[in-house]
């Protein structure tokens, strides 16, 4: 006997009973019982799917409130950049990030700070300056604005230098999230992942973006102080 279980507006599953063939047939009695309970399954699983959105939301909000309030803590533009890289690695459970800012005229990159898992790079603040036509996935989040993700040195949207990058070392997931101030962008936050090529959710990767707009303000906030 198959019965489905469902929530108000939508399908959650299906309940299967089994018994011997010689147990006979299931009665209408049986049959109307079970579909009975089925309802009440349905709607006790998408109230608890509900809840657990909720608490979700609830713990993004929070999140992206207190990176706001932490970012704006400082004008000091080192304590504002190890503030978005502690952030946005918290976040999303990454082990590396990169902060640029991007200069479109010149169509460049310029690093403003690298952390990997055992802490900051000292050698940062001479700013490397990058050619932003030679990483075509970081020129794609500038372009459109939007963030994007990699998670295989396969991706076509990275070029030849990328890839060879992505696998010199051992890069298994990227997302790059562009810092932009309403249509202008600027900046660039990447983030890695080397352990797993990972499937970020639609709403991981919204944080990041949420936590990014608060990021570029600072950021700004922060050269224009300097």
């Amino acid at each position: 006997l198959l019965v489905p279980v469902q929530a108000p507006d939508r399908d959650v599953g299906v309940i299967v009973l089994g018994r011997p063939r010689a147990g006979g047939e299931f009665g209408n009695e049986q049959i109307d019982f079970v579909e009975g309970a089925a309802k009440y399954v349905g709607v006790a699983i998408d109230n608890v799917r509900l809840m657990l959105d909720a608490g979700a939301r609830r713990h993004d909000l929070e999140l992206v409130r207190d990176s706001s309030l932490d970012f704006a803590r400082s004008l000091d533009m080192n304590e504002v950049l190890e503030a978005i890289v502690v952030r946005l690695l918290d976040a999303l459970g990454m082990e590396a990030c990169d902060v640029y800012e991007v200069d479109p005229d010149d169509g460049a990159l310029k690093l403003l700070v690298s952390y990997e898992d055992w802490g900051f790079e000292d050698d940062v603040a001479e700013g490397r300056i990058f050619a932003l036509e030679e990483f075509a996935s970081s020129a794609l989040a500038v372009s459109t604005r939007r963030p994007i993700l990699i998670n295989s040195a396969d991706d076509p949207r990275l070029s030849e230098m990328e890839a060879e990058m992505f696998r010199q070392y051992g890069q298994r997931t990227q997302l790059s999230v562009p810092l932009r101030i309403r249509d202008r962008v600027i900046g660039l936050v990447e983030v890695f992942d080397n352990r797993a090529a990972r499937e970020l959710s639609p709403e991981q990767i919204q944080l990041a973006n949420a936590i990014a707009r608060f990021a570029a303000l600072a950021l700004d906030k922060a050269r224009l102080y300097d």
